[in-house]
């Protein structure tokens, strides 16, 4: 077997360990089959979840299960992480407290998953300009420094020497496209307890039709937490809603893509595609399924990264849906040239 063989069973066998193990669909003592791996594939795979934003998962399932010891390095930095989580959900205790003497409502999103997740830092809607501007104010005077500006801020709690973020938003935008109307999230808005005080959360159709939008218009990729976290919800989804959703907010390609792609790493890892029912797909989604495919057979590879084309595309067909979504679109495209170029690329795909 040629070295890149080698290097390709390695990785995929850590994909798998990790995959199965944090899977939160599954048993984990039995799908892991934690004593059977080697020490290279169990060092890969708590690499492959400090990269992809799940080790502190990994690391619960590990020392839960299997009989082995967790690498020193790894233990560590999954501790201080477990340790960020419940700081992070501490001051968004505090910041719902405050919220709720001042009679402020907002909603946490990409933020509060079912299992242990540290982001960058946490992501808060305001429904109002006004109820915006207000909450940045009372925390401003709580002590929490405040940057950015326009759409949204970012306030920064220091603790220890260690920066904790919250981005408080007044739209769900990328590069200055409302790909999620922010009033018709809210419509559909959950209570949701924290501390002393409350606030909102998505939904799961809307949950996942945020991850997905987010994957494509923001991150232009596809971790495992974003895999995990969306066969989670693909449990847990009201099909029809979903697909209500997604039409009235224009995204069907970009959740399209998205899914498919979940499904491509499915079908890769597990030899089986996902047990959900897609939007039918065109002759363009197909195309980029198949590059997703080819992708991981030359290089499986986690966070996935989707071909540049992808997002310029989502964000066109997009604005086609909806155009006033745009706050300032053709910031994104720039280059004249490359808008022809991607509208040429469309023109082969349409029916």
């Amino acid at each position: 077997m040629s070295k890149g063989n080698i290097y390709k069973e390695q990785e995929l066998n850590a994909l798998r360990l990790l995959t199965s193990a944090t899977d939160l669909n599954q048993n984990h003592k039995k799908a892991a089959q934690w004593d059977l791996v080697n020490s290279e594939t169990l060092i890969r795979a708590f690499q492959l979840s400090l990269e992809n934003k799940v080790l502190p998962l990994f690391y619960e399932k590990f020392s839960q299960f299997s009989r082995g010891s967790v690498p020193a390095s790894f233990r560590e930095l999954a501790q201080a992480q477990l340790k960020d989580i419940e700081v992070y959900r501490s001051i968004l205790g505090e910041i719902a407290n405050v919220a709720s003497q001042h009679y402020i409502e907002f909603m946490v999103f990409k933020t509060l998953k079912p299992f242990p997740y540290l982001g960058s830092d946490m992501d808060i809607l305001l429904p109002s300009q006004d109820t915006f501007k207000s909450l940045i104010n009372i925390l401003q005077q709580q002590g929490l420094r405040v940057t950015g500006g326009g759409i949204s801020y970012t306030l920064e709690r220091k603790l220890n020497e260690r920066s904790y973020l919250i981005d408080v938003h007044s739209k769900i935008a990328a590069g200055g496209l409302e790909y999620i109307d922010k009033d018709h999230l809210w419509y559909d808005r959950i209570a949701y307890k924290i501390g002393e005080g409350e606030a909102y959360v998505p939904p799961p159709e809307w949950e996942l039709a945020i991850l997905a939008a987010h994957s494509v218009f923001k991150e232009f990729t596809v971790s495992l937490a974003d895999f995990i976290y969306a066969l989670y919800l693909l449990k847990q989804v009201d099909k029809s809603k979903l697909t209500e959703i997604i039409s009235q907010e224009g995204l069907g390609f970009s959740f399209a893509v998205f899914i498919n792609t979940i499904n491509c790493i499915h079908e890769f890892l597990y030899a089986s595609g996902l047990d959900f029912e897609s939007m039918p797909a065109s002759r363009l989604t197909k195309f980029i399924s198949a590059r997703v495919k080819s992708d991981f057979i030359k290089n499986p590879k986690m966070p996935y990264v989707y071909r540049p084309y992808v997002p310029a595309l989502a964000h066109l067909l997009k604005l086609k849906a909806k155009p006033s979504a745009s706050v300032s679109i053709f910031k994104n495209f720039s280059n004249r040239e490359m808008i022809l170029k991607l509208f040429r690329f469309l023109n082969r795909f349409r029916r």
